[in-house]
């Protein structure tokens, strides 16, 4: 075994594991690599050897984990970052392939006979790059939900980015909802710095099992460029987007939106992700909305992200994000603020069964939301502003069925109280679907 201290001007330049390599005779191996990193998760060496286990075995998702665990403690590794390459060329995650060689050869110790094999695997690599790709997935699911409301019967569909909850009614209630969400997308990368233009459109669309003439649905479509920012000497990107939206109740037009996006995620550390975002949207009501505002007036949605990442170990993170969102009535006749704080965590894991082939992920969140309404308006006193405050926790299990297709569990529990009965209840939904990806 070639270590990752003595790799470090010497990389290879093939990472095709052994012919004769079985998972049966390396599973015991890799337990016992699994076992010692628990131990000792900053161990290079050990990594290094279980990334290699983890190629031999055919899980390539779990070693390019274990390479990026390399990275975050000995940034700029050779060696590592090589293998990393040509791993994400193997796996046509070609972004990565791309910045990972181009890294390369701005080293000044990479050997000659190296740097021509990369600059040769990256002059491939453009050339497929420079060809306008599509992408895009389709999740079909049906989501068990129960509201529960203490107060009156509400009469119309908070949204607020979303189109959740299917109902604002005081009678206990529950529903099986089903839903079905398509993206398409189109990229062309115009340059070799790792910029490129993007185009994305999204469908989503519910429609409740017992409640009829109900269905909702939100249309997305996004474009523009995204620049890396080594640029700058930093890690990370930086895109700005057009965005435009359509959510349509009942059959019904209801709210359209056209604005601009900004965000980035900056590597402040080897363990750590930074992520900025702010968006300003123009928003129209339609003549049949229920909306307060209704077609008359427009109303604006500026809001900022700020988000944090730190990856735990080689298959788990942790993340944290906080978000202010402040809409108004372009005459000041109505407003809305409100702040959301989400704090979660991630993990992924080998599959405990030789039908799934890649591993599983579990995921957990908690969330609080503070939002308050206002109406400046001379006939509502300030007791009549409304409050309200939203507390919620989930879960998420992916399960892959083949390399395309995978399974789908959610779990979750929403509480929300208010100075107004009608905005108060409880909700809880399970969700199953199934994901294809392309």
């Amino acid at each position: 075994m070639t270590s990752a201290t003595s790799a470090q001007t010497t990389p290879q330049t093939t990472i095709t594991p052994p012919a004769d390599s079985s998972s049966a005779l390396l599973s015991p191996q890799i337990a016992e690599l699994e076992a010692y990193l628990a131990r000792h998760p900053d161990n290079v060496d050990a990594l290094y050897t279980y990334a290699h286990r983890l190629l031999q075995a055919q899980r390539m998702a779990e070693a390019r984990e274990a390479y990026l665990s390399i990275l975050r403690l000995r940034p700029g590794h050779l060696a590592t970052t090589m293998e990393l390459a040509m791993l994400d060329h193997r796996m046509q995650q070609l972004d990565s392939a791309r910045a990972g060689y181009e890294q390369l050869l701005r080293a000044n110790d990479l050997p000659p006979d190296v740097r021509a094999v990369v600059q040769q695997r990256l002059a491939q690599l453009n050339q497929a790059l420079n060809v306008h790709r599509l992408y895009g997935s389709v999740t079909l699911g049906l989501t068990a939900q129960h509201n529960a409301n203490a107060g009156p019967a509400g009469d119309r569909v908070d949204i607020l980015g979303a189109i959740y909850p299917l109902w604002d009614s005081a009678a206990r209630r529950s529903d099986v909802m089903r839903t079905a969400n398509a993206s398409l997308g189109w990229r062309w990368h115009w340059n070799q710095q790792g910029d490129y233009w993007q185009t994305s459109g999204n469908v989503l669309t519910a429609l409740p099992h017992h409640v009829p003439r109900n269905r909702r649905q939100q249309m997305s479509l996004r474009t523009g460029p995204t620049f890396s920012m080594a640029r700058w000497g930093l890690q990370g990107q930086l895109g700005v987007q057009l965005v435009a939206h359509r959510v349509d109740l009942a059959r019904a037009h209801y709210l359209d939106s056209q604005g601009l996006e900004v965000n980035s995620n900056w590597r402040i550390a080897p363990r750590q992700l930074l992520t900025l975002s702010w968006h300003h949207l123009r928003e129209n009501y339609a003549q049949n909305s229920t909306h307060p505002t209704g077609n008359a007036k427009d109303q604006h949605r500026n809001a900022l992200t700020a988000g944090w990442q730190y990856q735990w170990s080689t298959r788990a993170m942790v993340y944290a994000r906080w978000m202010h969102e402040k809409r108004s009535a372009h005459d000041h006749a109505y407003s809305l603020q409100r702040n959301l704080w989400t704090a979660g965590a991630s993990t992924s894991y080998p599959s405990p069964f030789a039908w799934s082939p890649g591993p599983w992920r579990s995921s957990i969140y908690a969330s609080y939301a503070h939002k308050k309404h206002q109406a400046p308006d001379t006939k509502i006193s300030l007791d009549q502003v409304q409050r309200t405050s939203n507390y919620s926790v989930g879960f998420a299990q992916q399960i892959p069925l083949t390399e395309a297709v995978s399974a789908n569990l959610g779990l979750s529990w929403l509480r929300v109280r208010s100075n107004y009965d009608m905005a108060t209840y409880n909700d809880r939904s399970v969700n199953v679907s199934l994901t294809y990806a392309f």
